[in-house]
Protein backbone atom coordinates (compact mmCIF):
# COMPACT_ATOMS: atom_id res chain seq x y z
CA UNK A 1 0.00 0.00 0.00
CA UNK A 2 2.78 2.41 0.93
CA UNK A 3 4.61 1.76 -2.36
CA UNK A 4 1.48 2.35 -4.42
CA UNK A 5 0.91 5.75 -2.78
CA UNK A 6 4.54 6.73 -3.40
CA UNK A 7 4.32 5.53 -7.00
CA UNK A 8 1.11 7.52 -7.52
CA UNK A 9 2.72 10.70 -6.17
CA UNK A 10 5.75 10.26 -8.45
CA UNK A 11 3.52 9.64 -11.48
CA UNK A 12 1.38 12.70 -10.73
CA UNK A 13 4.49 14.86 -10.43
CA UNK A 14 5.78 13.49 -13.73
CA UNK A 15 2.45 14.14 -15.48
CA UNK A 16 2.59 17.86 -14.74
CA UNK A 17 4.65 18.26 -17.88
CA UNK A 18 7.58 20.48 -18.73
CA UNK A 19 7.71 24.17 -18.04
CA UNK A 20 6.30 26.26 -20.86
CA UNK A 21 6.85 29.96 -20.96
CA UNK A 22 7.20 33.16 -22.94
CA UNK A 23 10.03 35.64 -23.06
CA UNK A 24 9.32 39.37 -23.03
CA UNK A 25 11.87 42.10 -23.71
CA UNK A 26 12.06 45.84 -23.20
CA UNK A 27 15.23 47.66 -24.33
CA UNK A 28 15.72 51.02 -22.62
CA UNK A 29 18.23 53.76 -23.38
CA UNK A 30 19.32 54.86 -19.89
CA UNK A 31 22.34 56.93 -20.87
CA UNK A 32 20.70 60.15 -19.69
CA UNK A 33 19.25 58.61 -16.50
CA UNK A 34 20.58 59.58 -13.11
CA UNK A 35 21.84 57.09 -10.55
CA UNK A 36 18.66 57.34 -8.45
CA UNK A 37 16.41 56.91 -11.48
CA UNK A 38 18.37 53.81 -12.56
CA UNK A 39 17.99 52.28 -9.11
CA UNK A 40 14.28 52.99 -8.69
CA UNK A 41 12.68 52.65 -12.13
CA UNK A 42 11.34 49.19 -12.96
CA UNK A 43 10.23 48.41 -16.50
CA UNK A 44 6.61 47.22 -16.75
CA UNK A 45 5.89 46.92 -20.49
CA UNK A 46 7.44 44.09 -22.48
CA UNK A 47 7.17 42.86 -26.06
CA UNK A 48 6.57 39.12 -25.94
CA UNK A 49 8.50 36.96 -28.36
CA UNK A 50 11.77 35.23 -29.06
CA UNK A 51 12.22 35.58 -32.82
CA UNK A 52 14.42 38.17 -34.56
CA UNK A 53 15.55 39.90 -31.37
CA UNK A 54 17.93 42.82 -31.89
CA UNK A 55 19.15 45.38 -29.37
CA UNK A 56 21.78 48.15 -29.42
CA UNK A 57 24.97 48.22 -27.39
CA UNK A 58 23.80 51.29 -25.42
CA UNK A 59 20.48 49.78 -24.29
CA UNK A 60 19.76 48.16 -20.95
CA UNK A 61 17.82 44.98 -21.75
CA UNK A 62 14.99 44.36 -19.30
CA UNK A 63 13.39 40.96 -19.75
CA UNK A 64 10.84 38.62 -18.21
CA UNK A 65 10.05 34.96 -18.54
CA UNK A 66 6.37 34.08 -17.91
CA UNK A 67 5.52 30.49 -17.00
CA UNK A 68 1.91 29.49 -17.28
CA UNK A 69 2.37 25.73 -17.07
CA UNK A 70 4.68 23.20 -15.49
CA UNK A 71 6.22 22.84 -12.04
CA UNK A 72 7.66 26.37 -11.78
CA UNK A 73 6.68 26.61 -8.10
CA UNK A 74 9.38 24.07 -7.29
CA UNK A 75 12.05 26.79 -7.39
CA UNK A 76 15.78 26.52 -7.82
CA UNK A 77 16.02 28.40 -11.12
CA UNK A 78 19.22 29.54 -12.79
CA UNK A 79 19.61 31.95 -15.69
CA UNK A 80 22.73 32.02 -17.81
CA UNK A 81 23.78 34.50 -20.45
CA UNK A 82 26.03 32.99 -23.09
CA UNK A 83 27.93 34.74 -25.85
CA UNK A 84 27.93 32.81 -29.14
CA UNK A 85 29.55 33.18 -32.52
CA UNK A 86 33.12 33.97 -31.44
CA UNK A 87 34.01 30.43 -30.34
CA UNK A 88 32.82 26.96 -31.42
CA UNK A 89 30.84 26.60 -28.17
CA UNK A 90 28.84 29.31 -26.34
CA UNK A 91 30.79 31.05 -23.58
CA UNK A 92 28.93 31.68 -20.33
CA UNK A 93 29.37 35.31 -19.28
CA UNK A 94 26.74 35.52 -16.53
CA UNK A 95 25.03 33.02 -14.22
CA UNK A 96 22.36 33.97 -11.67
CA UNK A 97 20.09 32.22 -9.19
CA UNK A 98 16.69 33.82 -9.68
CA UNK A 99 13.40 33.91 -7.81
CA UNK A 100 10.04 33.27 -9.42
CA UNK A 101 7.37 35.87 -8.64
CA UNK A 102 3.76 34.70 -8.54
CA UNK A 103 1.37 37.05 -10.36
CA UNK A 104 -2.26 36.04 -10.95
CA UNK A 105 -1.41 32.33 -11.08
CA UNK A 106 1.55 32.86 -13.40
CA UNK A 107 5.23 32.51 -12.48
CA UNK A 108 7.46 35.37 -13.62
CA UNK A 109 11.24 35.77 -13.67
CA UNK A 110 12.36 39.42 -14.01
CA UNK A 111 15.92 40.35 -14.89
CA UNK A 112 17.98 42.91 -16.78
CA UNK A 113 21.33 43.16 -18.48
CA UNK A 114 23.20 46.43 -18.55
CA UNK A 115 24.45 47.39 -22.04
CA UNK A 116 26.29 44.48 -23.68
CA UNK A 117 29.03 44.63 -26.28
CA UNK A 118 27.98 43.84 -29.87
CA UNK A 119 27.59 40.13 -30.61
CA UNK A 120 25.24 37.16 -30.45
CA UNK A 121 23.83 35.92 -27.14
CA UNK A 122 21.60 33.19 -25.69
CA UNK A 123 19.65 33.44 -22.44
CA UNK A 124 19.06 30.00 -20.90
CA UNK A 125 16.55 29.23 -18.15
CA UNK A 126 17.39 26.15 -16.07
CA UNK A 127 15.52 24.42 -13.27
CA UNK A 128 17.51 22.07 -11.06
CA UNK A 129 20.45 22.46 -13.51
CA UNK A 130 18.40 21.27 -16.51
CA UNK A 131 17.80 23.81 -19.32
CA UNK A 132 14.04 24.26 -19.82
CA UNK A 133 14.01 27.15 -22.31
CA UNK A 134 16.20 29.64 -24.14
CA UNK A 135 16.09 32.68 -26.39
CA UNK A 136 18.76 34.03 -28.74
CA UNK A 137 19.36 37.70 -29.56
CA UNK A 138 21.88 39.98 -31.22
CA UNK A 139 23.39 43.20 -29.89
CA UNK A 140 24.22 45.67 -32.66
CA UNK A 141 26.90 48.34 -32.48
CA UNK A 142 25.75 51.89 -32.02
CA UNK A 143 25.61 53.88 -35.23
CA UNK A 144 26.03 57.14 -33.39
CA UNK A 145 29.25 59.07 -33.71
CA UNK A 146 31.03 59.70 -30.42
CA UNK A 147 30.60 63.23 -29.14
CA UNK A 148 33.60 65.46 -29.70
CA UNK A 149 34.44 67.40 -26.58
CA UNK A 150 36.28 70.67 -26.32
CA UNK A 151 39.73 70.13 -24.75
CA UNK A 152 39.12 72.96 -22.30
CA UNK A 153 36.09 71.21 -20.76
CA UNK A 154 37.48 67.65 -20.71
CA UNK A 155 38.71 67.12 -17.14
CA UNK A 156 41.08 64.31 -18.04
CA UNK A 157 42.86 66.39 -20.65
CA UNK A 158 42.77 69.52 -18.47
CA UNK A 159 44.38 67.83 -15.48
CA UNK A 160 46.83 65.72 -17.49
CA UNK A 161 48.46 68.61 -19.37
CA UNK A 162 52.07 69.19 -18.56
CA UNK A 163 52.94 72.54 -17.10
CA UNK A 164 56.63 72.43 -17.94
CA UNK A 165 56.05 73.22 -21.57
Amino acid sequence: MRWSVLTAVVLLAACRGPIRGEFGFSPVDRRDSGVLERAVVLETEFRLGRENLFFHDYETIFWIYRMEAGPYSQGNFLVSLNETGRTPQPVEIDLRHVDVEKQHGVGVIRQRYEPLKPGDYIIRIAQHSTVVDEAAFRVLPSEEEPEVTDDSTDEIITYSRRTDG
